[in-house]
């Protein structure tokens, strides 16, 4: 079920998608970055007065389904998302749609219904196979490529980076931030006509400092600024593309007017602020995306004669962008909690060796005093922990600075019985990187599944709390603080 079933569903029902499509996939970043997406456009649109209409559709949700369908960043309402449940239902006939095609046919006559000029969807898992790639886009983004749903999309980088530039249409735009598997996604480029863009080869992004800003004392956001520079090197690009601009006249014209705005935004360096530590790339990919759209809509003159107004954008849009459970920052009663999905290992990685090598003294200077961390783990059954290594040495090496170490499951896991799978897994793989230390074993606290009862415990009992999981998890802890009318500041 996928793509074969969604348009097969569009052929028999006669339904002509007429709205340009952004298809976006990747292992990390799909989501921020499909907003982002969004939000660039909406804000270019106001600026130069075009009344774009732009529809998204994205994945997972947090608090609420309606969540993964927008227009013009603002959800779907329950009575259209209802009738048109029913609507895909009464003419699937004998097509086999699973509940992901149905979603995504909801948001094709959701969109279709309203008119909107652009549809930016989120990719489900790969790409190739997958029920968004239905639609024919004119822009494809892969963000990066790491190993990920194996079962599904295989045991190599190779095969997942084919998997997901299989969203790559005839004479498109592919942008992409991936190192590992570029080669897979620029041959499947070249074959499809596709002018691809690999934005490591053109930026250099530095974090430069990270601030705490504070309305007062207690309250806090953190600030990273990181300096982004172009790298202008047109004859690599342009080699890059060299069958493409043969094949695709076209796309010469449109990377002539890209790469002159690049270089003109870019070249002495910008300065852009944002709130979350890693996702300073899907910012930049976002904006390249938005700015080629409006070349393919003819806006090349526009956004020249606007340039001011154009980079204000570029540095200040994270003012307007926090996005759930993606490092945002809670203060509940006397605590602090940080919230993070880390949706695989090496996000799971990074996001500690960044708090606990360069924020923990940050935060501790705000507090005037050296405080201690509870980290908050969730981890999907399945995981292999032997992987983990990198992950213990960071705990173990950062032992002092940890009050406790929790473990909790899911409201959405099924098999209670299996509850202690992780945790036990987790408690040997460090037992022996540590060297059965008692000092670092004692402070891990398996919890089981998690309720209000435990998370309002941990709140009452912790300080700062980094919370940490799958998405779901996270998700489940927003919805406990939400149904319990919690102020979030």
């Amino acid at each position: 079920m996928g793509v074969k079933e969604v348009k097969e569903f569009l052929k028999s029902n006669n339904i002509d998608v007429n709205f340009n499509t952004i298809l976006i996939t990747g292992t990390n970043g799909k989501s921020s970055t499909s907003h982002l997406v969004n939000l660039f456009l909406m804000k270019f649109s106001k600026l130069l007065n075009l009344d774009l209409k732009v529809g998204l559709f994205s994945k997972p949700h947090i608090l609420k389904i309606n969540e993964r369908i927008k227009i013009n960043y603002s959800d779907i309402n329950d009575s259209d998302f209802n009738n048109l449940i029913t609507k895909v239902n009464e003419l699937k006939s004998n097509v086999n749609l699973n509940w992901f095609d149905e979603l995504v046919l909801v948001a094709i006559f959701y969109f279709l219904e309203n008119k909107i000029d652009l549809g930016i969807f989120e990719i489900g898992i790969g790409g190739k196979y997958d029920s968004t790639n239905a639609l024919d886009s004119i822009i494809n983004i892969i963000t990066n490529i790491g190993l990920e749903h194996t079962e599904i999309l295989g045991n190599s980088i190779k095969s997942i980076a084919y998997q997901k530039s299989g969203i790559i249409k005839n004479n498109s735009f592919t942008l992409t931030f991936a190192n590992k598997g570029f080669k897979t996604i620029y041959n499947q480029s070249i074959k499809k006509n596709s002018f691809i863009l690999n934005l490591n080869k053109i930026f250099r992004i530095n974090l430069v400092s990270i601030n705490i800003q504070t309305d007062k004392l207690d309250q806090f956001k953190i600030k990273f600024s990181y300096l982004v520079k172009f790298i202008p090197d047109k004859k690599l690009i342009k080699k890059m593309n060299n069958k493409v601009f043969k094949n695709f006249e076209f796309s010469k014209e449109v990377f002539e007017n890209l790469y002159e705005i690049l270089k003109l935004f870019f070249k002495d360096g910008v300065i852009i602020d944002f709130y979350s530590p890693y996702l300073i790339k899907n910012y930049l990919i976002a904006f390249v995306c938005s700015i080629l759209y409006l070349i393919l809509d003819k806006r090349y003159k526009e956004i020249i004669n606007n340039k001011h107004f154009f980079k204000k954008i570029l540095t200040n849009l994270s003012i307007d962008f926090e996005f759930l459970g993606r490092f945002n920052i809670l203060r509940i009663k006397n605590s602090f909690l940080l919230l993070d999905s880390a949706k695989d290992i090496l996000a799971l990685e990074y996001i500690l060796k960044l708090f606990f090598y360069k924020l923990y003294k940050t935060i501790c200077d705000n507090f005037k005093r050296k405080i201690k961390i509870s980290l908050v783990f969730s981890f999907s059954k399945g995981k292999v922990f032997q992987k983990f290594q990198n992950i213990y040495k960071i705990i173990y090496k950062n032992i002092d600075k940890i009050e406790s170490i929790y473990f909790l499951e899911h409201l959405i896991e099924q098999k209670a019985q299996d509850s202690s799978i992780p945790f036990n897994s987790f408690y040997v793989n460090l037992k022996e990187i540590s060297n059965s230390d008692f000092n670092v074993l004692s402070k891990l606290k398996n919890l089981g599944k998690l309720n209000e009862e435990k998370l309002f415990e941990l709140i009452n009992l912790n300080e700062f709390i980094f919370i940490t999981g799958s998405v779901y998890f996270v998700a489940n802890v927003f919805e406990l603080l939400n149904k319990n009318f919690i102020e979030i500041k």
